[in-house]
């Protein structure tokens, strides 16, 4: 309930899909600096474990949490609207790059979704938006906004992620700015619509081109930032020595390190055969340790072969419903800090080791080698700071090659960090609540 206290509040609603994606907002401390200059916040979770998390985080502050269900009526008209205009901008793509939904199966809905995109083909854009705003919105949301009265809707994965992609479209029906703070590297090059935020902060100038080319955001509501989760490898109190590290982690100090970055797009099968080639090469120059950090959604269990085992270390990187506390930032920052070579699969990791100038090697075998052909990984290859393995033989060779010589590609890996990491000057934070801060003073005027 709001008092009177809280109604002279400015109120901010910001939508959490998953603690993994909002690290930014919580860890750089962005949400608390917006609290600390007055504001209200509302912040809108998943479920209920989200939401206890956030109030103890939140205690005695400013902020309200609701566990929000986004399921709403008309859900086939949306999918319908959504892939229509989606394909109205693919269609600016170049050829190479054009991709499709591919609605698969002949059931009765798919069939239904393909006759609603053909008749909905006819109508103007501008009618089509107004559909997703006025008759797809979530009649629960729309009773928030009318009861907050919200100057400022924030948003993480540009509003497509539920519950962002529901309430972007109460945020439009009541005319309140609505921004998006930690974007994805690859998500203006992804299979879905993104809906026109008022303003759009992302990483680097290759993600504003794509939110422009793909999308059709007008380039005045696109900023380049830099990555917010990556302010913390600019602060000097999150990085431990080596020693510590190796101690705490139950590492040897006799062997290298070979980190290992999985994530859910490649088949739980690959990640076991990589895993078994490194363990298992004879010819790799240096006495050597792997630690294997598994994506979110990545099921620890995939990897029970493995426990035990006293070369390889099997680590979750974070929790969808969990808050991710200091401690585990810290343990990425000097996991990345102290290893001396990182393995991923188009891992966000790739940019944020040349924080530290780490020798970086991508995996490209079969089936995901497709995902090398992806525009948004085309700035990342042309640095010529990251080797690519498309086979065994590659893998091991490049491993030892970057153990004899770590500053190799050290020169790759700076025009990395300038071009896709905006300098990495440990400010994006400030950045983005500046852009925010801009945002609630024009709404105010």
């Amino acid at each position: 309930m709001l008092n009177q206290e809280n109604k002279n509040k400015i109120n901010i609603f910001v939508s959490f899909p998953s603690f993994f994606q909002d690290i930014s907002l919580l860890g750089t401390g962005l949400l608390d600096s917006l609290i600390q200059r007055g504001h209200r916040l509302v912040i809108f979770v998943s479920n209920n474990a989200q939401k206890i998390n956030l109030q103890a985080y939140f205690s005695r502050k400013d902020v309200d949490v609701v566990e929000f269900n986004w399921q709403y009526k008309y859900r086939i008209v949306d999918r319908a609207v959504s892939a229509l205009l989606y394909l109205k901008y693919i269609r600016k793509m170049p050829p190479n790059f054009k991709k499709r939904e591919k609605i698969s199966g002949l059931n009765k809905k798919n069939i239904l979704i393909k006759c609603l995109v053909i008749f909905a083909f006819f109508f103007p854009e501008k009618i089509l938006l107004w559909v997703q705003c006025n008759i797809l919105s979530n009649k629960e949301f729309d009773l928030l906004f009318l009861r907050y009265k919200p100057i400022l809707t924030i948003f993480s994965l540009a509003g497509i992620a539920p519950p962002g992609r529901v309430l972007v479209r109460s945020a439009k029906k009541y005319k309140c700015k609505t921004i998006s703070v930690d974007a994805c590297w690859d998500l203006m090059e992804y299979l879905v619509w993104a809906p026109i935020l008022d303003k759009l902060l992302v990483w680097n100038e290759g993600m504003k081109r794509e939110s422009i080319q793909y999308h059709g955001y007008p380039p005045e509501k696109v900023k380049t930032i830099g990555i917010l989760r990556c302010d913390f490898y600019r602060k000097r109190d999150f990085l431990s020595s080596k020693e510590r590290f190796l101690k705490e982690c139950s590492l040897s100090k006799e062997k290298k390190i070979i980190t290992l970055a999985l994530n859910s797009i490649c088949p739980t099968e690959l990640s076991l055969r990589i895993i078994k080639i490194i363990r298992n090469a004879q010819n790799i120059i240096y006495p050597f340790q792997i630690v294997v950090r598994l994506d979110p959604r990545m099921a620890l269990e995939n990897f029970r072969e493995f426990f035990g085992d006293p070369l390889i270390r099997i680590e979750k990187s974070f929790s969808w419903n969990e808050i991710v506390n200091e401690s585990s930032i810290s343990h990425l920052v000097n996991l990345l800090a102290h290893t001396d070579i990182l393995i991923s699969l188009l891992s966000t990791l790739i940019l944020e080791s040349c924080y530290f100038d780490k020798p970086n090697i991508s995996i490209a075998f079969d089936p995901v080698r497709y995902l090398y052909k992806r525009d948004f990984v085309q700035p990342l290859l042309l640095q010529n700071g990251i080797k690519i393995a498309y086979n065994e033989n590659d893998l091991i060779n490049y491993i030892n090659a970057y153990l004899l010589n770590p500053s190799l590609d050290s020169e790759g890996r700076k025009k990395i960090l300038e071009k896709l990491c905006f300098g990495g000057d440990g400010k994006a934070s400030e950045r983005a609540l500046s852009e925010i801060e801009k945002l609630i003073i024009m709404e105010n005027q």
